[in-house]
């Protein structure tokens, strides 16, 4: 969806084109909040901030795309969304409506009615304080044709701004050998060694952003030597979570929900044939 494509539905549009025929002149409230704008060298309706003004036959394509190529957010994620670039009534009502009967997601996204109450936790408000990060996987995708790809990631979050990140984990090869020292079997596993983590983090982390004060993660082995001088390395603090108790890193785990329901909605999983670009373009559409 282009912008002259965009211009010429809003020309086309019997009661927008009034406004570029008054060139800009409004006669009502609504008409006040629009304005025409160059935007590349092309005419077209916006606000005040710029944002497009979407003409009805342009609106539902809008939301089915942004939907679609979001891998199905919900419908608070979805407008807003929308919201950065576009502007038209009743865009909450219609992306509610979409996200509601959306087959996908209704067929996919797990709902679970959840019971009791949490304790109180201190909520951490200052941008860049903290970081939390856990795995997430291993997970299997397999494709009609036969073909199967495993994946697992490392997870990432600034719990304050929500800035999140994702790096996949690579694999190694493991090699066994009989009393002849001749290989009998080889296989491939995950790469979850605190030194790989370690360099994950640092790369993914650590050298893009304002390093934090405390570092919050589970008690795995993964978690512990490399990643531990890590830490002390720059001065951060470790703070692990009690055992069994995933509500103390509960923003990354409800991350890992929304995860797996966009995993669920995208379809990969039983394709025709799943191919290792697959899993690479649905992380960088997810983080």
């Amino acid at each position: 969806m282009t912008i002259p494509e965009i211009a010429d539905s809003q020309k086309a549009d019997k009661h927008l084109r009034k406004l570029f025929k008054r060139g800009g002149e409004k006669s009502s409230e609504i008409e006040k909040q629009y304005q025409v704008s160059n935007l590349e060298d092309t005419q077209v309706l916006t606000d005040s901030q710029f944002r497009l003004v979407l003409p009805v036959p342009l609106q539902k394509r809008a939301v089915q795309w942004y939907h679609h190529y979001l891998q199905h957010p919900g419908s608070t994620r979805l407008e807003e969304t929308l919201r950065h670039t576009f502007v038209w009534p009743g865009m909450r009502t219609m992306v509610r409506r979409h996200v509601k009967y959306c087959k996908s997601c209704q067929f996919n996204k797990r709902r679970k009615l959840q019971y009791g109450k949490l304790p109180v936790k201190n909520v951490i408000r200052k941008p860049w304080e903290a970081l939390c990060v856990d795995l997430i996987g291993p997970y299997t995708l397999k494709g009609k044709d036969g073909t199967n790809i495993d994946f697992m990631c490392l997870t990432m979050i600034d719990p304050a701004s929500s800035w999140f990140e994702m790096a996949e984990l690579p694999v190694t090869e493991v090699v066994k050998t009989d009393s002849d020292n001749k290989i009998v079997e080889t296989s491939e596993i995950f790469d979850m060694t605190s030194q790989q983590i370690a360099r994950l983090v640092n790369t993914s982390w650590f050298s893009r952003y304002p390093r934090p004060k405390n570092v919050i993660y589970d008690n795995g082995s993964e978690f512990k030597l490399h990643f531990h001088s890590l830490c002390d390395t720059y001065g951060l603090k470790g703070k692990p979570t009690t055992i069994k108790n995933p509500q103390a890193n509960s923003i990354l785990e409800r991350v890992h929900q929304v995860i797996m329901g966009m995993l669920r909605t995208s379809e990969i999983d039983m394709a025709d044939t799943v191919i290792g670009q697959d899993v690479s373009d649905f992380l960088a559409d997810a983080s």
